[in-house]
Order: structure tokens, then sequence, then C-alpha cells
């Protein structure tokens, strides 16, 4: 069919929504595929950076349901939908639109379960490491971590800004752990762009590079 005899082409410049779900789909389909075999991630961070963004993805559903369902329900208050196989527009456009609504309940509850899990990922890590590239018990490793200056956290979100940490943000200002701190690196980056001097916060104590200057890590 051609573009001018198919009402559906798009011929101007507005957004095409079924263009974008087709690409957030074929998106889905190449993570499927990327992660069909065992040995992808190397670590719990690459897990958690996997988890984080479906999180986000799970975040946005509803809403792009709920968009879905009233798009369809003006459709149908409008009388502008026609069924090809005889069924009354009227009952199958009720039927779709409850079936809409318990896809929105149920991408909340997947939410929901995604940020348990994403909140528990958080605070994993790999093993640690000695000089001998062996792996050391747990309490070698409470010695090795203060040896090295590694911090220590139970936090999944920055203290300063309160914000969860976000292993998906790779900006060097953006809201992913600095280091080994209780800090984003945002919330470092402005305290290193401090003008003072003198300037000592406790960013600058834990993260232990001493007064805050241009410089960025």
């Amino acid at each position: 069919m051609c573009d001018q005899c198919d009402p559906y082409s798009r011929t101007d410049d507005k957004p095409d929504p079924s263009a974008a779900a087709a690409e957030a789909a074929e998106a889905i389909r190449t993570l499927n595929h990327v992660t069909l075999s065992t040995g992808w991630a190397d670590h719990p961070g690459d897990v958690s950076a996997v988890a984080g963004a479906l999180l986000r993805l799970a975040e946005r559903l509803p809403q792009a349901l709920q968009q879905v369902y009233a798009e369809l329900d003006r459709l149908d208050q409008a009388g502008a939908i026609r069924m090809d196989n005889g069924a009354d527009p009227v009952v199958e456009a009720g039927r779709v639109l409850v079936a809409l609504q318990d896809a929105r309940g149920r991408a909340q509850h997947l939410r929901s379960v995604l940020a348990t899990a994403a909140s528990g990922l958080d605070h994993m890590g790999g093993h640690f490491q000695n000089d001998e590239d062996e792996l050391v018990d747990t309490g070698d490793a409470e010695e090795w971590a203060d040896k090295v200056g590694i911090i220590k956290t139970s936090h999944g979100q920055c203290l300063a800004c309160h914000k969860p940490f976000d292993a998906g943000d790779t900006r060097w200002d953006g809201h992913n752990r600095h280091d080994n701190t209780d800090w984003c690196r945002a919330c470092v980056d402005r305290c290193h762009e401090s003008e003072d001097a003198f300037h000592r916060c406790p960013v600058c104590a834990e993260t232990g590079d001493g007064a805050c200057g241009p410089e960025r890590d």
C-alpha cells in the first residue's frame, strides 16, 4: 500500500508513537539476545546496572499504558472505531480498555518488585582481592579495605543529595557512586568546584581529596 493510500502513514513532522514503542521493543529484544548465555556479568555491578535500567523502563510503563488507554477511550467516545469481524465496536473497545487498565496495574507491581531487586543489588560487590590477586576471607577484607583507603558504605543513596545511586549513569558528574564513598559523582564534582581554598567538607574528608580545588576525579 502506498503512503497516499495508507491512513496510518506519517507525512508530517509529528512524532510517531508506534515507532517509539517498536524501538523500545527492539531494545528489549537486543537485551534478551546479549544476556542469553551466562557469563555476561563480570561482577554484581554489571547485574545491578541492567536491573537499574529495567527499573527505569518499568517506572515509565504505567504512564505509557495510561496514555494508550486514554487515546483508545477518546476514539471510542467519538465513535471512530469499526470492527473488521462484525463485532460491536463499543463492546470490544470496553473489553480492551479493561485489559489496558489491568496491564497498567500489573506494570505498577512490576515497578515495585524491580525497585526491591535494584535496592538489594546496590549493596552487592565482588570479593576483595589481595596483592597476590587471591580472594581473602571476610576478616582480612576489612583490614585490607582500611589499609588501601576504601570507604565502606551501607547506603544506597548519596548522603548529600539523598538521590539513589544510579549505576547506569556513566557521566563523570552523574548520580553513580563516586568510587566506594557515600557520595555521588555530582556532589563530589560540585564540592571540587568550590572557589574557597580552605574549603573542607564531609565529602572532602571521606574521599580523601583534601581541600577542594578545580580538579575532578
